[in-house]
Order: structure tokens, then C-alpha cells, then sequence
């Protein structure tokens, strides 16, 4: 045989070795699933193949039975995705899966009908679809939550339960989508799309005919084209219902880019009326100038000119907005020239009454000093100010000066001030001389700060008569980590105020008495509390020693066990208002009963005042059944009792308690209305 022939008859030997390769895989019973050394022997076999017989029994496997050879399209698959073949799998897999439309629908639209289904129904876009699905759904449930019209920690807490629960279901519900079974039914609803053609056209003509049946509105149709380079413009249409169409609105939009050229236009056409804009923009995001106009569906029309200007140390922006209809304008101007250290700027604001607001202001800061001057002037008020701002120094002496110069119909008014502070060891002395209203004035005080000991002495002599007409001191004294002494003074045109505190603390107990005089009336208020094991006992008292009264008294005795649920307080307290006094009563305990966690309360509270006496008393009993480490089911019911009016309502209640966020929804028979509540946490 000559060589010529020889070489003539090697293609067609590979062509029946390929052929052969491809059915002795095929005529196995579902290839490589047999067993792990069966799996092996298919992948060895499948390493020997060029992309070509790849490609090709990829498509046979496919066609004959996708669950069958299920393991051969996986290992195919990803062998020519490894080779960097991936789009060559691609292309096999497209040819297989659209045979049964081109079966049913012919060549031509049988191909296009797949490729449109199938844009939607492969296993990548039904991982997204079921991602966008859970966050929607977490979305709502969030929203419907957030509707429920409570109000301060109560919303906040049943927000806080829904989102938390929104986040573990989401990160449950993404696990399952991302998992081998969620996997599983992507790939087996996708296929089903693929070998059921003929369900999914009469799906779609019955869908269409329910639609017109029911007089479905069809959403806005939206589109972009690029008519040339740069050159795009997107339309709209709303064609109403299906069974009446009609233009009900419409929309064309034009946009030209060109560098940093950029151009715009649209029209929108609904409920009978039209309206349009247009914008011409040039430069980038940091320098550029636009000018734009709208026309509204009632006919007015806007213009506007934007431009903004970012060189070096100067930056500027202008905004301005004129109404041709109302002939009304607005805008703001600024400009900024300047870094951190050295600045100035200035903006000029015109708001839509005509009123025109200038502001301007510069600063200069090294590390001693720091200068500020700034001034305004409003138009419609007629008024201005202008004021500077001097420091020199550091922490340890310190300069100041300020002043303000103000001018309007009422006059002109000046302020200023001068003053040094300076700080000696652990002393700080600082004075001021202020001029204001009028009248001058001269401040100094004297501060000492160390560890044990606090002291503030101010004083202000005003009009400089050489009298202080306001005093303030203070001592704070800590000898001792156990204790701490606290007294103030302070005098001014209002009168005197005194007051003094000693608080005492130790490892299992506390207390405090303090003295008070203010507004010509001198309180005493003493308390203490003392903690032992799991018991808690407290008590305080307050007495106006001028009007010889008890305004308040307390005590509180508790029990709460760290490590089980169980506890218990009574707490007394009674107050007194001028002729109104105030007498309450509460307790709770807590208790577990086999699986069950019981939290009974009790809150009375007795007023008398010159329209009588009124009882107020509400009672209520709570029980929780954990379900796990995180969840619990709530039930229960209370009851509220008011002298004045007569009624007892009765509200039962259920809930869930999240980790350590409890939600309760009850019924008031009385008044005829759901309640949505919190609760203290169950569990310890």
C-alpha cells in the first residue's frame, strides 16, 4: 500500500475508533454509577479523547438519556472546561437540549423558541431566581413587620425578630438552593423544560388566554438600543389591558456620549398629558458644566445650570433653578480656595421667596495659632453679621479673642471677649474679659484635678462694680475607693443653690444621703441597697424638710436565681405631688413546671387627688415551651382593671420567643383591638 493510501485511510480508522469509543460507553447501564473503580475506568477512557469526541458524546449522552448518563455529561463537561474548552461543551449541550423543539416547531422556530426559553430556565438563572425569591419573601416579611404600627422599644424589638429571623432563614434557604438537592431540582426542572416542549407552549397560550379573560394590565415594555458608537436611546410603552389596548403611556429616551460630551432627551406621554426634558453635560464628575429643561405634565416648565470647578486648592459649584411659569428662581453658589491649614470660602443661597443669604468665611491654623474670621448677610431680613475668632498658644497657656459685630432694623449690637487660660501642674487658671449687651464683665476660675480631689471656683463680676454676681464651686472628694463626697454651690439673679452627696460602696452593699436646697426649698434623700447571694434588697426615701413632707418612699425586695428560672420581687412605692399622691404595688415571679417556664405579674397602683381615688390594678400570667436552644412558643393572658371607668378587659396572648427576643399578640375583648408586645426573656 502506498503512503498516499495509507494516509487516505487513517481519518477514517479515527472515525470508527470514535464511533466505537462513544457507543461502548453509551451501551453501558448509566456508565460510571456503578461503582467508584467503574467511575475511574470512565474517566481514564475519557482522558483519551480529543475535544472534537468530547463534544460529541457529550450530545449522544444527552439525547439518549440526560439521568442515565447523567456522571458522562459531568465528567465530559468539565474535562473540556478544564482544557479551556468550556464553550465548546456549551455549544454541544445547546444542540441536544433544543432537538425536541426543533422536532415540534421546525428547524427555524423551534431553535428560536428554545434559545429564548432556555435564557430563563437554566440552572444558573434558577439558583438567582431562587435567591431573589428568598430575599424577597425575608424583604416582605420585614416590611409587613414594620408596618405594625408600634412605637419606640416595642417596634424596635419585633423589627429586631424579624430581621434576625430573616437573616437565619435566608442563610438556611441559600445553603439548601447552593446544596446537591437543591442542585438536583435545578438541573431536573431545567431538563423537564428541555424535554417537555410541548407543555410549555400550552402553558403559554393557556396563560395568555386566562390573561385576556381576566383583563390583565401588561406591564411598561422597556427597551435600549445603540444606534451608533456613543449614540443610545431606550423607549417605553404601556399598551393598557389586553382585551382593551390602548396607548396609555409611553417614553423615548436619546443619550449621546462622546468623551467627556454627554447629551440627553426624553419624551413621556401618560394619562393624556406629555412631558419631556433635555440635558448637554460636559467634563468629568469633579469639573463640568450641564444646563437642562423639563416641562412637567401640567405645563411648567424648569431650566437649570449646574457646573462645578475643582483645580489645585480651588473648588466651586453652581446650582440654579428658574421656574418660567412662576418666574421664581433658586440656587446656591460656592466657593472653596484653600487646603486644611489656609481657607476661605464663601456661598451665596437664593431661596424660592426671594430671599438671598450670603455666608463667608477664612481661616488660617498653624500649630500656635489659629484665626477665623466669618461673616452673613440676609436680603429679605435686612441683616448681617460679622465676627472673628483669635487662639494663640498651646494646652498649657493658651490666648483667646473673639468679637461679633451684628446689624438689622433693631439696631446694631457688638460682642467680644478676651481671655487667657493657663494650666500649672495639676492647677488650671483662666479669666476672661467679655463685653456684651452693653455692659462689661470680667470671669476668672480657678480648677485643681487630681486623683482624690476635684475643686471649681468661678466667679463672674458683672458690670465691674467689684461684686460677683454669680458663683459656682464644686468639691469632689474620693478618699478612699469606697467613698465619695460630692458638694456644689452656686448663687446668680435667680437665687442660691446648695446640694451635697455622700455615696458609700462596698462589695455587697451601697448607699447614699444627699442634701438639696433650691428655689427656697431644702430636700434630704437617703438610699441603700444590699445584695447577698441571690437576694437583692433596696430602699430610699426623699423629705422636703421645708414643708415638713415625705415626697417619696421606696423599697424593693427580690430574688433571682442565676443558673435556673426562678425568681421573685415586691416592690412598694409612694409619692406625693403637691394635692396628688401616688401609691404603687408591684410583683412578679418566675417559676419552671416540668418543660414549662411560668411568669406571673401583678401591678397596683392607688391615686388620690381632689377628684377622688382611682385604682388602677392589671394582673397577667406568661408561660414558655422551648422548642430548641433558639426558639420557645408563648402563651398566656392578663387582665386590666380601672375604678374610674368600671371596665375589666381580658387579653390572651401568644407569641414565639427568638433567642432572647420574645413577641406577644393578644386580643383586647374590651376594646376590640389586636396588641402586638414585648416581654422580658424567658431562659436564663
Amino acid at each position: 500500500m502506498t503512503d498516499t493510501a495509507q494516509d487516505m485511510m487513517e481519518p477514517a480508522h479515527d472515525q470508527m475508533d470514535r464511533e466505537q469509543s462513544i457507543e461502548s460507553i453509551l451501551a453501558q447501564d448509566a456508565p460510571g454509577k456503578a461503582s467508584p473503580e467503574q467511575a475511574d475506568a470512565l474517566a481514564t477512557a475519557l482522558e483519551g479523547m480529543s475535544n472534537e469526541q468530547l463534544a460529541s458524546l457529550l450530545e449522544q449522552a444527552y439525547k439518549e438519556d440526560p439521568d442515565a448518563n447523567s456522571v458522562v455529561i459531568q465528567k465530559a463537561t468539565k474535562m473540556l472546561q478544564d482544557r479551556g474548552a468550556g464553550e465548546q461543551a456549551k455549544e454541544a449541550l445547546q444542540a441536544a437540549r433544543s432537538e425536541d423543539w426543533r422536532q415540534l416547531l421546525g428547524d427555524s422556530i423551534g431553535t428560536k423558541a428554545w434559545d429564548l426559553i432556555a435564557e430563563h430556565t437554566g440552572e444558573d438563572q434558577l439558583l438567582e431566581y431562587g435567591k431573589e425569591a428568598l430575599d424577597g419573601a425575608l424583604d416582605a416579611l420585614v416590611g409587613l413587620v414594620g408596618e405594625t404600627g408600634l412605637e419606640g422599644k416595642e417596634q424596635e424589638a419585633v423589627t429586631k425578630l424579624a430581621q434576625e429571623l430573616a437573616k437565619e432563614a435566608q442563610a438556611i434557604g441559600e445553603k439548601w438552593l447552593a446544596s446537591e438537592s437543591g442542585q438536583k431540582i435545578f438541573q431536573g426542572v431545567s431538563r423537564w423544560v428541555d424535554d417537555n416542549p410541548g407543555y410549555i407552549l400550552l402553558a403559554a397560550v393557556l396563560g395568555a388566554a386566562t390573561a385576556v379573560a381576566m383583563d390583565l394590565d401588561i406591564p411598561m415594555i422597556e427597551q435600549k438600543f445603540k444606534i451608533a458608537e456613543g449614540l443610545t436611546a431606550s423607549g417605553g410603552i404601556d399598551p393598557g389591558s389586553l382585551r382593551n389596548i390602548a396607548l396609555e403611556a409611553a417614553k423615548l429616551d436619546l443619550e449621546y456620549v462622546s468623551g467627556q460630551f454627554k447629551a440627553t432627551a426624553g419624551v413621556a406621554y401618560e394619562d393624556g398629558k406629555t412631558s419631556g426634558e433635555a440635558s448637554v453635560r460636559y467634563g468629568d464628575k469633579n469639573t463640568f458644566i450641564e444646563t437642562s429643561g423639563q416641562i412637567d405634565p401640567d405645563g411648567k416648565i424648569l431650566i437649570g445650570l449646574d457646573a462645578a470647578l475643582q483645580k489645585g486648592l480651588l473648588s466651586g459649584n453652581l446650582d440654579v433653578d428658574h421656574n418660567l411659569s412662576d418666574e421664581v428662581t433658586t440656587g446656591t453658589i460656592k466657593v472653596n480656595v484653600g487646603d486644611e491649614q489656609l481657607n476661605a470660602n464663601g456661598q451665596v443661597k437664593l431661596n424660592s421667596d426671594g430671599e438671598m443669604v450670603t455666608t463667608i468665611d477664612a481661616q488660617a491654623v498653624n500649630d500656635l495659632m489659629s484665626a477665623k474670621v466669618k461673616g452673613s448677610h440676609n436680603t429679605e431680613s435686612q441683616t448681617g453679621t460679622l465676627g472673628a475668632e483669635l487662639q494663640y498658644g498651646d494646652e498649657m497657656d493658651m490666648y483667646r479673642g473673639t468679637g461679633e459685630f451684628s446689624m438689622g432694623p433693631d439696631g446694631n449690637q457688638f460682642s467680644s471677649s478676651i481671655g487667657r487660660t493657663q494650666r500649672i501642674g495639676n492647677f488650671t487658671y483662666d479669666r476672661s474679659l467679655l463685653f456684651e449687651d452693653n455692659t462689661t464683665s470680667f470671669e476668672q476660675g480657678l480648677s485643681y484635678n487630681t486623683d482624690p480631689m476635684n475643686f471649681s471656683l468661678r466667679g463672674r463680676d458683672t458690670g465691674m462694680d467689684g461684686s460677683l454676681d454669680s458663683v459656682a464651686a464644686e468639691l469632689g472628694l474620693r478618699p478612699t475607693e469606697f467613698a465619695e463626697l460630692v458638694l456644689k454651690y452656686g448663687r446668680d439673679q435667680d437665687g442660691v443653690t446648695a446640694s451635697g452627696r455622700l455615696d458609700l460602696e462596698g462589695e455587697n452593699a451601697k448607699g447614699h444621703f444627699g442634701v438639696e436646697h433650691s428655689n427656697d426649698q431644702t430636700r434630704v434623700n437617703a438610699g441603700g441597697e444590699v445584695n447577698h447571694d441571690n437576694w437583692t434588697a433596696s430602699a430610699a426615701v426623699t423629705a422636703n424638710l421645708t414643708t415638713s413632707e415625705i415626697e417619696k418612699v421606696s423599697a424593693k425586695l427580690g430574688f433571682r436565681d442565676p443558673e435556673e428560672f426562678r425568681a421573685f420581687s415586691v416592690e412598694f412605692a409612694h409619692k406625693i405631688q403637691g394635692d396628688a399622691s401616688t401609691s404603687e404595688l408591684n410583683a412578679m415571679f418566675e417559676a419552671t413546671l416540668g418543660e414549662f417556664m411560668i411568669r406571673g405579674t401583678m401591678n397596683a397602683a392607688v391615686t388620690n387627688n381632689v377628684g377622688g381615688r382611682e385604682l388602677d390594678l392589671s394582673v397577667g400570667a406568661l408561660a414558655a415551651r422551648p422548642l430548641n436552644d433558639n426558639w420557645a412558643l408563648l402563651g398566656g393572658a392578663s387582665t386590666r382593671f380601672n375604678s374610674n371607668t368600671g371596665r375589666t378587659s381580658v387579653i390572651p396572648q401568644v407569641g414565639v420567643q427568638y433567642k432572647q427576643i420574645p413577641v406577644t399578640v393578644g386580643y383586647d375583648f374590651e376594646n376590640k383591638g389586636v396588641m402586638i408586645g414585648v416581654t422580658i426573656p424567658f431562659g436564663r
